[in-house]
């Protein structure tokens, strides 16, 4: 399977797998703008369960909040790349 925007050769890919290089490779602007409160909610939850000495917890919320600053930092890398080959 292809991607439909940017023709990259998915392989053999699921409906899932799709959406999520569609959310990291041609997020709307909703989706750009939403990765930051995101972030900053996910870290405020991950220090709540540290302080409740929930490690487990801290741990699941520490790994969604690496994905969601790595898709931030993909974006920004986009726009960057966009404004200097401009």
């Amino acid at each position: 399977m292809t991607c439909p925007e940017c023709h990259v050769l998915l392989g053999e890919s699921t409906p899932e797998r799709l959406e999520t290089h569609r959310l990291w490779k041609h997020p709307t602007s909703a989706e750009i703008a939403a990765v930051w409160p995101a972030i900053a909610g996910t870290a405020a939850r991950t220090e709540f369960a540290v302080l409740d000495s929930d490690p487990l917890r801290a741990g699941a919320l520490l790994d969604e909040l690496y994905q969601l600053v790595l898709r931030a930092k993909t974006y920004v890398d986009d726009q960057l790349t966009e404004e200097v080959t401009q």
